[in-house]
């Protein structure tokens, strides 16, 4: 039976940003209300009111290219710590005053960590290494932060995390040889486990189901990876998936996933022809909706207050929609003046309302998602 849900828009909210690859995700302060977008290569923090739908720009000039990689909220104090990337620094954000702090050295490597989550055991984030040989350890009280667990020499190793009900934090393999697992109960214990073929740029972060098993989303990896992490176990999951058209080797097949009200998990194509569904019940997986041309299509998927999933268009010229009840996968129009170009918006942000704020890289705007149908 198909949720009783209405037609959703699309806005374009000013003023234009100059630059390109501007933001790479943001967060939402849910203390405040107010988003925040994390400077890749702008040179300031970018805040959005949404309720007012005013767009400003804080703090002090931040030189240098992909500076961080989207941002975790801490509950404890409504701060915000953005996760290094090429930056050399940490950067913290305090919506109470819209204080933009840099601060400490984390080194000068290049994509350093890839994903980050808070823990309500020590009040502390653990960031999930990409080319840096260590987990950082960020004290959300203090500032303060270390580096910890074992050193890897491998590059490119997780891409993007999940947290179980014990508290643990596990790192997706993208070309690491097993799943990183976490633990702030004994003081940021770090281990590794799991078995599956091996091989480079595998999955790309995922979605945990309603039971708490998490389903890894399908970069170059031709099936999907299930990762039960009370028992430690990692299976590969469904048929092989079909190669793209327009990428017959099957590259960069999928970016993001997000579960439905349903419990089964949408995959978003990025590089992909079509939505991959993924059910969690019997583990079997299949496309829906209709193929779709272009690479890099969308990235990153949000399920907003209609219950809907949104694919954040990237070269696509549309915002992609999965109606988990039917299945059906359409595509939103946007701005005319927004529609040309590559890499539009990186990513989003679900206000406290439910709402979607898709966060500009390339596109010159904020684009908003209203999950509703338009009044006359």
């Amino acid at each position: 039976m198909s949720a009783p849900v209405k037609p959703a828009y699309t806005q374009v909210i000013e003023p234009r940003l100059p630059g390109r690859d501007r933001y790479l995700g943001g967060e939402l302060c849910v203390k405040t209300g107010d988003l925040y977008c994390v400077p890749g290569s702008a040179q300031r923090v970018l805040k959005i009111n949404p309720e007012t739908d005013e767009v400003s720009l804080i703090g002090p000039e931040l030189p240098g290219k992909f500076k961080w990689l989207r941002a975790v909220y801490c509950p404890n104090n409504g701060r915000l710590f953005s996760i290094p990337s090429c930056a050399s620094q940490m950067l913290m954000i305090d919506p109470t005053t819209d204080e933009v702090r840099v601060y400490g050295d984390v080194g000068s490597e290049k994509w350093k960590w890839h994903g980050a989550m808070y823990s309500d055991i020590d009040e502390c984030i653990y960031c999930i290494p990409c080319n840096a040989k260590q987990v950082l350890k960020i004290d959300t009280n203090t500032g303060d932060y270390e580096f910890i667990g074992p050193v890897f020499e491998q590059r490119l190793q997780w891409y993007g995390g999940f947290k179980d009900s014990n508290g643990c934090i596990y790192g997706v393999p993208n070309c690491a040889d097993q799943v990183l697992k976490i633990d702030p109960s004994k003081g940021g214990e770090v281990t590794l486990f799991g078995d599956y073929p091996k091989g480079d740029y595998q999955w790309h972060g995922g979605v945990k189901d309603k039971k708490g098993i998490f389903y890894a989303v399908p970069s170059h990896a031709k099936q999907v990876l299930k990762i039960d992490p009370e028992n430690m176990t990692t299976t590969l999951i469904g048929d092989e998936i079909d190669p793209g058209l327009y990428r017959p080797k099957g590259k960069y097949k999928y970016g993001g996933s997000c579960l439905g009200d349903n419990g089964m998990i949408y995959c978003i194509p990025s590089d992909a022809d079509r939505v991959l569904k993924i059910d969690t019940e019997n583990d079997t997986v299949k496309h829906i909706g209709p193929s779709f041309a272009m690479h890099n299509k969308w990235q990153n998927g949000y399920k907003a207050r209609d219950g809907h999933i949104y694919g954040i268009p990237c070269n696509a010229d549309g915002l992609l929609q999965i109606d988990c009840w039917n299945d059906e996968v359409n595509v939103l129009e946007i701005d005319e003046s927004t529609k040309d170009g590559f890499e539009k918006w990186e990513g989003g942000v679900l206000d406290n309302n439910g709402g979607l704020w898709c966060v500009p890289q390339n596109a010159k705007v904020v684009l908003k998602v209203h999950p509703e149908e338009k009044a006359e």
